[in-house]
């Protein structure tokens, strides 16, 4: 992907470099932070759910490649356990939709993004 889409860091400042422009992204524990801050549910049960999968992964970022050959997106890499990893891959929970819904919550605004979860 010479020349493509994508991340640029130092260590302190992350962006997603590609199709003529960068996009300033959070660090992976501010993104943390902003997605726990903004973690929500039906209930406080649910919201506190939602909240504890994200404190159990850890964030980073790659570039993905998007629904057509020619697309590139920035991936989200959610980092958890195999037990957090599994509940993560029902993507018809409730709980699972409010964690990938704080997380988006946590992105930049207005920036596509794809999920990849990597179990450690």
């Amino acid at each position: 992907m010479a020349g493509g889409p994508h991340i640029r860091t130092d260590g302190r400042t992350w962006a997603f470099v590609g199709y003529g422009s960068e996009i300033s992204l959070p660090s992976p524990a501010v993104l943390k932070q902003r997605a726990i801050d903004e973690a929500y549910g039906e209930d406080t049960a649910m919201r506190d759910r939602v909240a504890e999968l994200l404190e159990a992964s850890t964030f980073d970022y790659e570039v993905v490649p998007g629904k057509d050959a020619i697309t590139w997106l920035l991936g989200v890499v959610v980092y958890t356990d195999a037990d957090h990893a599994r509940l993560l891959a029902d993507i018809g929970d409730p709980v699972v939709h409010c964690f990938y819904g704080s997380l988006e919550l946590a992105c930049p605004v207005g920036f596509e993004w794809n999920r990849v979860v990597v179990c450690e």
